[in-house]
């Protein structure tokens, strides 16, 4: 789809065995930025659950591979990260939003 993607490693939520997924990431700051979308369906993704559990993930960008903070945004930092750095990239994002009947959740992934 031409979209820049991350392989993110993050341990499950529940039995703490790393878990490895591509992912689609977007670049904001010093940070990355990724969205919890499942495309459009009505339930998280489980990579973005594991993520939300997680203080931590390893991500792999081509041959670069790191340790990084994982945090997911809230209140007016998701707000501003959705209408900056999301819509922009992604324009179809918020009618899948709309259509799944949730807010995606927003990941942000920094080097410590």
């Amino acid at each position: 789809m031409g979209l820049p993607v991350l392989l993110l490693t993050a341990p499950g939520r529940t039995t703490g065995i790393p878990r490895t997924t591509p992912v689609v990431y977007l670049e904001n700051g010093d940070s990355y930025v990724v969205v919890g979308s499942a495309f459009g369906t009505r339930t998280d993704p489980d990579w973005i659950r594991n993520l939300a559990a997680a203080e931590a993930v390893r991500i792999r960008i081509g041959d670069d591979e790191s340790e990084v903070s994982a945090r997911i945004a809230t209140g007016e930092e998701r707000d501003r990260i959705w209408r900056q750095v999301i819509v922009p990239a992604l324009p179809t994002i918020a009618k899948h939003e709309a259509r799944s009947g949730r807010t995606f959740p927003v990941g942000v992934l920094a080097r410590p």
